[in-house]
């Protein structure tokens, strides 16, 4: 039982992290790194249905230019 129940738990895991990944830039959130708490902690990828859309931080917020970019 418990091979089952470990196996079941890791493709929890990868599909809550393949959605995460996918839902959370078209919310305005870091996909990588709801990726990877969805996949540490497969319920984490609930939340996301659950908040509301991110104005604050820019879509494409990783996109800039570089710090050191000169005009």
């Amino acid at each position: 039982m418990t091979p089952f129940i470990i196996t079941f738990w890791g493709l929890c895991a990868i599909a809550a992290a393949a959605v995460a990944l996918y839902k959370a830039p078209r919310t305005g959130r870091d996909g990588q790194s709801w990726a990877f708490w969805s996949f540490i902690f497969p319920p984490t990828v609930g939340l996301l249905f659950l908040l509301p859309v991110n104005t604050l931080r820019p879509q494409h917020a990783r996109h800039r230019p570089p710090v050191d970019f000169d005009d």
